[in-house]
């Protein structure tokens, strides 16, 4: 296929791509060079400097190089609307492109989009596109479809055709008026309402409802800059609150194209998406409040039900907000060591989730130690400090594994949240790890309703994720065995028996709980070693849903010094002791109508008790640390003996089917009789 040659200043192009520019210097250069890279050359590029107050022209005027396909115009700040309808209307070429002044194209961008609407003859042609940080890195390809999961329908050549004749495929297509070209009769005397932000959509509305279909190139041709300062996207002031003003264009939209159908339908699904998209920019939490409760009172007034079913990306605890809960208390127990609890809040503050509390309990009285956690609340804008009451002077000194106990209870017995995690100081929940955590409870737990209301005993009752227990190592699955389990691990619901409970990592950090459904079953820590294994599986054995996130969410803190609960050397008796507050719950979930363990349960876990004990106790200098390794075996056979565990000579194949695989020659000789 030839391409036309170059427009001139006195020729009619047949492009114009208008480009709105304020204060993006830092960017301006690469857009203005990507167009000039563009295959197809018979393009205008109309620059619209909208009041800049940094370098935007003059980067904007060294990267043209005197090219005369760049017309830039300056003019006084508008707004981003006015920009763009200055731009059309000194646009002269036959098909409209919008490039936003901070985002690139791809080479055969102009070309491939001219392409497929020639071929057609059709109005407007989109693509798939690409998000950008600021610092140039590049994430997956997206297809520029709501209800569509990134990376999905990408990398085709294929031209698809999408009929628009009904609301509910028109709001598939992201509105933006970028990764899009139209022929400008489509467009009209169409303009951008000025005034407001979020300009974009009433504008692809009007548009979408003067044509019949769509094209689209999966293909990601278009490079979306995201996260930068000042972007209309994060700006998480009242403007937010203007939102309901565009949703109220859209539904007249909708009320004025009697020949569209769905509408009724479809109101509903975008209101519940872009509802939810202005909320991921608040971070004050006074303006989250407000903006659900004006949110919650629109939906009620315009008869509208919450609806995020139709698209995986519309996080649903957002939802659970609009009903009037707090959808997360995340507990942290600390010591008041700061390093380990400074990291853990740094973590939690990043999250792009914010609808959630954190309590962080200190296990003890110690004032100092009360202070360093007031101090590092101060990270996060809902964060509190509870400290667990002290216990009579008659009693036992504390030991460290009861003193968790006590601050993960406290924390739930104070927590306000929907849902509970438990996390340790030092673990770092990865950036969308609480958002996602939430959203797979919700979405993969019964569904009782769509409405806000509904969801009062709404999600499974606990979920699970893989971790990373080194940050430069391999993620676990969260399961110590995976043997027949490989179909479970990509799915988002776990189908729970005695079995698959038995093979659950107890870690708390990589897990999530209705709390609900830990109050009404009384599940609670137990103040002994193995506090997280009888609470895990307990759980597990009376759940009656469990979601699975089959992406690492977490990792651990990996100081041996900031994990000395874990690490804690135990006696065999003290491990024995254990296993019965083991046996007992699993009897009490059983009198629950739990799930029934298999056959041989109780060895197993016995055995996956002592490798844990023989590979992860620290002692101080090695000369004890092998004295405990040689005591603890000699110990734990007696004590296998005595309740009757060791395992009857056989072969190393048959001891393979009745404990884990890791579990390597020394444990099995401790095991053996």
């Amino acid at each position: 296929m030839s391409l036309p040659t170059a427009a001139s200043p006195t020729t009619t192009p047949q492009i114009t791509v208008i480009v709105a520019v304020h204060n993006v210097q830092a960017y301006i250069a690469a857009c203005i060079k990507s167009l000039l890279q563009q295959g197809f050359t018979d393009f205008e590029a109309v620059v619209i400097d909208d009041g800049s107050t940094d370098q935007s022209r003059t980067e904007a005027e060294e990267a043209a190089a005197g090219d005369p396909r760049i017309r830039i115009f300056p003019y006084a700040n508008g707004g981003l609307s006015a920009a763009r309808n200055r731009g059309l209307d000194l646009a002269r070429g036959e098909f409209i492109a919008f490039v936003d002044g901070d985002d690139r194209v791809e080479p055969g961008y102009l070309a491939r989009m001219h392409a497929a609407l020639l071929a057609d003859g059709g109005d407007l042609v989109s693509c798939g596109l690409r998000y950008v940080s600021p610092s140039g890195g590049a994430g997956p390809p997206h297809p520029g479809l709501h209800g569509t999961e990134p990376g999905a329908q990408t990398g085709s050549d294929t031209v698809e055709r999408h009929d628009l004749g009904n609301w509910c495929e028109v709001i598939r297509h992201f509105p933006s008026a970028w990764n899009k070209l139209y022929r400008r009769s489509l467009i009209g005397d169409l303009r951008y309402v000025e005034g407001y932000v979020y300009e974009d959509h009433a504008f692809f509305w009007q548009v979408a409802a003067r044509t019949d279909h769509l094209l689209r190139l999966p293909d990601a041709l278009y490079l979306q800059t995201q996260g930068r300062d000042g972007q209309i996207t994060r700006d998480g002031s009242d403007r937010v609150f203007e939102q309901f003003a565009v949703l109220d264009q859209l539904a007249q939209i909708i009320a004025e194209s009697p020949h569209r159908t769905g509408g009724d339908l479809a109101f509903p699904r975008i209101a519940s998406r872009l509802l939810f998209e202005r909320s991921l920019a608040i971070h004050d939490p006074g303006r989250r409040a407000r903006f659900a409760a004006r949110a919650r009172a629109y939906l009620a007034e315009h008869d509208v039900q919450w609806s995020p079913h139709w698209d995986p990306g519309i996080g649903r605890g957002f939802g659970l907000g609009l009903a009037g809960h707090l959808p997360l208390t995340v507990i942290v127990p600390s010591d008041g060591s700061a390093t380990p609890l400074q990291a853990t809040l740094r973590a939690l503050a990043a999250q792009g989730f914010r609808d959630f509390e954190t309590l962080i309990v200190v296990d003890g009285c110690d004032d100092d130690a009360r202070l360093t956690a007031l101090q590092h609340a101060a990270l996060l804008p809902r964060a509190s400090v509870l400290a667990v009451q002290a216990l009579p002077e008659a009693d036992l000194a504390p030991t460290t594994a009861s003193r968790v106990a006590r601050a993960r209870n406290r924390g739930l017995d104070a927590a306000q949240g929907y849902f509970v995690m438990f996390l340790d100081a030092g673990d770092l929940p990865h950036p969308h790890a609480l958002g996602m955590a939430v959203d797979a409870m919700l979405r993969y737990g019964p569904q009782l309703g769509s409405g806000p209301d509904d969801m009062l005993d709404m999600g499974a009752d606990m979920g699970f994720f893989p971790f990373l227990p080194d940050p430069n190592g391999p993620a676990h699955c969260g399961l110590h065995d995976i043997e027949g389990m490989q179909a479970h691990l990509i799915a988002s619901a776990f189908a729970i028996t005695g079995e698959t409970a038995m093979r659950l990592h107890p870690l708390p950090s990589a897990k999530i709980f209705r709390r609900a459904f830990l109050q009404n079953d009384s599940l609670r820590f137990a103040g002994h070693e193995l506090q997280s294994w009888q609470f895990t599986l307990e759980a597990a054995l009376t759940a009656r849903s469990v979601a699975h996130v089959p992406i690492p969410m977490l990792t651990l803190d990996g100081l041996a010094g900031h994990r000395h609960f874990w690490n804690a050397p135990t006696s065999a008796a003290g491990l024995s002791t254990a296993l019965d507050r083991v046996i007992t719950a699993t009897q009490t979930a059983a009198d629950r109508g739990g799930h029934p363990l298999p056959a041989g349960w109780q060895h197993r876990l016995f055995a996956r008790m002592i490798w844990e004990k023989l590979n992860f106790s620290l002692h101080p200098n090695p000369e004890r640390a092998a004295q405990y390794a040689e005591t603890f075996a000699r110990d734990m056979h007696s004590e296998l003996s005595r309740r009757g565990l060791l395992a009857e000579p056989q072969s190393e194949a048959q001891m393979a089917v009745r404990l884990d695989p890791y579990i390597g020659p020394r444990v099995r000789k401790i095991m053996q009789p």
